[in-house]
């Protein structure tokens, strides 16, 4: 995590210009990727993970004594481009891209009325899921499925609601993996080292407005040879970056609503991106990001 003080005033951005905005500048930082690696790509956070804290001097307990970090919230901040959506008058809408791949121009973020009127949203959506707001992008996972092998895991099972802080299950780009129950993950390898047809992992969320769930499908072969699949707790789920190999995303704040959007199938050729801390077989425990986030202070 980091701290450093909050500040108000103008914030420009690819050529967005948002004036007035809330935003803070790291001081300190302890395991930040700041440096090398890949950790996930752009986001926008509600404002459940910017909480502000009275302003203390930390520089001499960075990575020492967590204990004398602040505890006690003073306040919390939409920051500026969740802000300007709630206040524009417009489409509290925005869409993530991502093609897959690391480098410049990989990946877009749409907002507004662009966010459903671009090319990766000119092809029929797979459906809209509805979506929670407890600090992330929550989901309702109704079910986990492995057909290849016949093998389900109910959403009661997994513990997933986006109406509750208890068990967290989400969507991240700042998670560089789908975080799995370890059972599916125990399931996946036996079907690996049986030789068996490894076929399609599934996902069913619940649909806005009930009906049919909205099923997503992750090709297991190349989740495998990206290194795109670590092991959670047995609760919990994260679907994390590599969602956005295979879905481009339009998030509707106000209906609280996820469409996805499939896209064309890509090669599996490419080499695995390298993992922040260790390596890509051992990528960054991302179950830490189920039970909070390190806030800044103000």
């Amino acid at each position: 995590g980091y701290w450093g003080r909050f500040y108000r005033g103008g914030v420009a951005m690819s050529g967005l210009e948002l004036a007035g905005a809330l935003y803070s500048v790291m001081e300190e930082e302890e395991g930040m990727p700041c440096d090398e690696g890949f950790q996930g790509i752009f986001g926008v956070a509600f404002k459940q993970l910017d909480l502000a804290f009275g302003y203390q001097d930390l520089s001499q307990d960075v990575g020492v004594d967590g204990s004398k970090c602040p505890s006690a919230p003073v306040a919390d901040f939409a920051e500026p481009l969740l802000a300007a959506l709630r206040s524009s008058g417009g489409p509290a809408a925005l869409g993530v891209y991502w093609s897959g791949e690391a480098g410049v121009g990989e990946g877009a973020l749409y907002l507004e009325g662009a966010a459903t009127s671009n090319a990766h949203a000119a092809v029929a959506p797979v459906g809209a899921a509805r979506l929670g707001e407890i600090g992330w992008y929550d989901i309702d996972v109704q079910e986990i499925a492995l057909p290849a092998v016949e093998r389900v895991w109910s959403g009661a099972s997994v513990g997933c609601a986006p109406d509750s802080s208890k068990t967290a299950c989400i969507m991240d780009t700042g998670t560089p993996v789908l975080v799995l129950p370890s059972s599916v993950i125990r399931a996946i390898e036996s079907a690996a080292e049986s030789g068996l047809p490894l076929g399609d992992l599934t996902v069913s969320l619940a649909a806005v407005g009930g009906g049919a769930p909205v099923v997503l499908a992750f090709d297991v072969a190349t989740l495998v040879e990206r290194q795109w699949l670590q092991a959670g707790s047995d609760t919990g789920m994260i679907l994390g970056l590599p969602l956005w190999r295979w879905y481009y995303t339009a998030f509707d704040l106000r209906a609280s609503a996820a469409t996805f959007f499939p896209k064309p199938s890509a090669s599996t050729s490419a080499a695995p991106l390298v993992f922040l801390e260790g390596n890509a077989s051992s990528p960054p425990d991302a179950t830490r990001r189920l039970r909070g986030r390190s806030p800044v202070v103000v």
